[in-house]
């Protein structure tokens, strides 16, 4: 990802144009007015960014904004657990210091700031220490309840919830779907509390691989935008086309998606189940379906079941999985269906007003 653009909704002017950053070195293209200055923010750092700033002046007297790349090391340069409340503390201490003596002479050329660059499997990255493995195992037991739950909805055998680590669970397909959901939650987590100390007019960014992600679907839940709060996203890869992700509403896109994005306005939405709780063979009926959009060429966007009632504007049809359907996403499927939506089921019919069977005519 070499330039993107920020997507903000929340500009008074229409006119003003958005920024568009060149995130490589040397010539940069026409098509960009916003440059990137990198800060060494690591553990290792001592926030000397003289220099850093001598080239931001040079690129603001030659009429660009400034993108700020602050790199804190996160996630493979950390000496400690996320846990550990001095590093956390070493680590602000960067983002206070760009905060007090930066941020006033540069407030009103600054577009944004990154807090990571890397891998969006975070479960590659982040120390399993006893805390976190003991915290991911409450997390299993919140949402699945039971062992035998456990087992029927993943198909990993277990006998109790404290033998699930990050050794066990990376043998299973399964069980590195849902390390890689907690991962991303922890690692996210720890990066909102650090992008606190940054001012809050700056957009705080996160560069994210998606290529280590073959499947779809869960790449569509691990980037739901719920998940990331004040950060902005943005992405590299290729597995779902970029109108899936409504990256327009919060998030950060390559010129060229931005561009083929703007004579795509998807009609067609896909409800996305319960992320931690979603069957693999719900996944596999799902992926095919959506395989099939792919090769039919139709743009789709994703919308997480708790926010179908707020995301379903400009959509005619929304895809959903039957069985995955909770009583009160029936209710709200019903209200799609009063406005005018036809919902296409993979499953049994939920006995809708307006409702077709999605017909999935792949072979494989």
């Amino acid at each position: 990802m070499e330039s993107f653009l920020l997507l903000d909704d929340t500009r008074s002017d229409p006119s003003v144009l958005l920024p568009m950053v060149y995130l490589g070195e040397g010539s940069m293209p026409s098509q960009c007015n916003a440059r990137t200055v990198h800060l060494p923010g690591g553990l290792e750092s001592d926030l000397n960014w003289h220099d850093a700033l001598q080239t931001a002046r040079g690129y603001i007297a030659q009429g660009l904004k400034i993108f700020w790349k602050c790199d804190l090391g996160l996630f493979s340069a950390l000496r400690a657990p996320l846990s550990d409340q001095a590093q956390y503390l070493a680590l602000s201490l960067a983002l206070k210091h760009f905060r007090e003596t930066i941020w006033p002479e540069f407030c009103s050329v600054s577009v944004g700031m990154s807090l990571y660059n890397g891998s969006l499997d975070f479960s590659q990255q982040i120390a399993w220490d006893v805390q976190q493995i003991t915290l991911m195992q409450e997390w299993l037991t919140e949402h699945f309840q039971t062992t035998a739950n456990f087992t029927d909805q993943t198909g990993i055998a277990i006998a109790q919830f404290e033998q699930l680590d990050q050794h066990f669970l990376f043998k299973h397909a399964e069980g590195k779907r849902l390390l890689r959901l907690f991962a991303c939650n922890t690692a996210v987590e720890f990066i909102e509390l650090l992008a606190r100390h940054l001012p809050g007019e700056l957009a705080a960014c996160i560069l994210l691989d998606t290529s280590v992600i073959n499947d779809p679907l869960e790449l569509a839940q691990l980037l739901t935008k719920e998940r990331f709060g004040r950060l902005h996203r943005a992405i590299t890869g290729d597995t779902l086309p970029v109108t899936a992700l409504a990256l327009q509403k919060q998030g950060w896109l390559s010129h060229v998606a931005y561009e083929s994005m703007e004579s795509l306005q998807p009609t067609l939405g896909i409800c996305l189940p319960v992320e931690v709780q979603s069957l693999p063979r719900v996944n596999t009926k799902l992926n095919r379906a959506i395989a099939q959009l792919k090769e039919e060429q139709r743009s789709f966007r994703f919308i997480p079941e708790a926010l179908l009632t707020g995301e379903w504007g400009g959509l005619d049809e929304l895809v959903v999985v039957s069985e995955c359907m909770s009583a009160q996403g029936i209710r709200k499927l019903k209200g799609f269906c009063a406005a005018g939506g036809c919902v296409l089921t993979l499953g049994h019919s939920l006995g809708l007003p307006n409702e077709s069977e999605f017909r999935i005519i792949r072979n494989d």
